[in-house]
């Protein structure tokens, strides 16, 4: 096993708002032809000032090849009290022939035990 040489395989794109401040902790799975990256997007800092709680969200990206993804959106951002500062940290996996999303959602800064949940 060796690095890639094409690292970084995904960087923040200032243009989008919502993943502009930087993208990391990523999970990758194939389905079809195509490999899905699921990762944890910061926003700008302007952004954070608008809304006033969206901290982090998860991405989506696709490729062909496992290294070259485009066609990124949000995939998960938070919508409930209990993810209120954050969606966070997605683990993809396979199971009994569905596919599930487990994150961490944060609801209270600065984060404390009880103001840390998993979602799927």
């Amino acid at each position: 096993m060796r690095r890639c040489l094409w690292n970084p395989i995904l960087s923040p794109i200032r243009e989008h708002s919502w993943e502009a401040y930087a993208v990391f902790n990523p999970s990758v799975v194939k389905r079809g032809k195509y490999y899905y990256m699921f990762y944890r997007a910061l926003s700008s800092s302007d952004l954070l000032k608008k809304q006033g709680s969206s901290y982090s969200s998860i991405g989506i990206a696709k490729s062909r090849d496992g290294i070259h993804f485009y066609d990124r959106r949000i995939f998960i951002s938070p919508e409930e009290d209990w993810e209120l500062f954050g969606c966070e940290d997605p683990r993809a996996t396979y199971i009994d022939g569905r596919y599930y999303i487990f994150y961490t959602a944060i609801s209270t800064l600065p984060p404390r035990a009880e103001g840390i949940r998993v979602g799927v």
